[in-house]
């Protein structure tokens, strides 16, 4: 029955991608073409409104098929060095790798774009990674073609993941016994983790740690929420350098900000609303942190610049299109201030 349902939710999944393709290809040029006809009407041009509307109509087909191709192909490392007074000295010059958002359904059986991201993860020589959620799109049957890119993730002081709003759809139990067992990935639910290079194999070091915390899918919308922030940052010390891994960013600004002195906190989620052009994305107007990195003085928060958010644009999505919002994986380095 599990798998009848599995089969089914795949099924729906692809039509509707084809369904909204066919759409793209179809409709948005003809509506393209149509508004700048009737605007060369009224402002009496016909001729000149029907070939600009044909020149739109061209420039939305390639857009279309430039974001179903290289949009989604074209993967984009970002480099963020931050600076904090009260970072341990034993972390200073700490190298985490964020992934976020595969949504391996996407790829079907081809691992090649996987196989891809996990190449250019280990190339950065991380000391830890990271995964902000959403593995799956609709089951955790999903990951069977990924599993050997996927065991390739490894680093000194371990792979950590936390669940998205798309991991509970199917067999929950079963994805969680995936990541920790199959991967050996640690998945934190509502939990931290003490991270100091002194637990790392072969190092003598002896420092003060670092915490990550992990909270499960904190929704401000319609999506499924299990986050427990309170229960994740149990026996955490008050004055440690954290870090929190929360798939969605909006937790942030709603929970992290108001309650807790949380250093440096991960997001995904958004995919840059896998539209991006400059620095406007329709994203914007549901999640004001969508993309890049954000401090607690922006948009009203009224913080001091020091708690920082950052937002990772993923690597996949539930549709495979992409238009000026590559694949990303972002490179932080973390310094102690002199």
């Amino acid at each position: 029955m599990g798998l009848l349902v599995s089969l089914l939710g795949r099924y729906r999944l692809g039509r509707l991608r084809a369904f909204f393709a066919l759409f793209s290809l179809i409709s948005v040029p003809k509506l393209a073409f149509a508004v700048f006809a009737l605007l060369g009407q009224v402002a009496g041009l016909h001729c000149q409104g029907i070939a600009v509307g044909l020149c739109a109509v061209a420039a939305v087909l390639l857009a279309v098929l430039y974001g179903a191709t290289l949009g989604c192909s074209k993967l984009k490392v970002n480099n963020y060095d931050l600076d904090y007074d009260d970072l341990p000295a034993e972390c200073d010059g700490l190298r985490l790798v964020q992934i976020s958002d595969f949504h391996l359904g996407t790829y079907g059986h081809s691992n090649r774009f996987v196989g891809k991201v996990v190449d250019t993860v280990l190339g950065l020589k991380p000391d830890l990674i990271v995964f902000t959620g959403d593995l799956i799109n609709v089951d955790e049957h999903e990951v069977t073609p990924h599993t050997h890119e996927l065991q390739r993730l490894k680093a000194p002081l371990g792979v950590y993941s936390i669940m998205g709003n798309h991991d509970y759809n199917g067999n929950v139990t079963a994805l969680e016994d995936y990541e920790r067992n199959t991967l050996g990935w640690d998945l934190l639910l509502n939990e931290n983790r003490v991270l100091s290079r002194s637990t790392a194999p072969g190092s003598n070091v002896a420092s003060a740690p670092v915490y990550l915390i992990g909270v499960q899918n904190t929704s401000y919308a319609v999506f499924v929420s299990r986050g427990n922030l309170r229960q994740a940052m149990q026996g955490v010390p008050a004055g440690a350098f954290k870090i929190l891994l929360t798939h969605d960013p909006n937790h942030w600004r709603h929970e992290v900000v108001p309650r807790t002195s949380i250093q440096l906190t991960l997001s995904g989620h958004t995919h840059a609303g896998q539209l991006r052009i400059g620095n406007w994305s329709p994203i914007q107007y549901t999640y004001p942190e969508w993309g890049g990195l954000y401090n607690d003085a922006q948009h009203g928060l009224g913080g001091s610049g020091k708690r920082m958010l950052l937002v990772s644009s993923g690597i996949g999505g539930t549709n495979h299109f992409r238009l000026g919002a590559c694949p990303e994986v972002n490179l932080v380095i973390l310094h102690r201030k002199k």
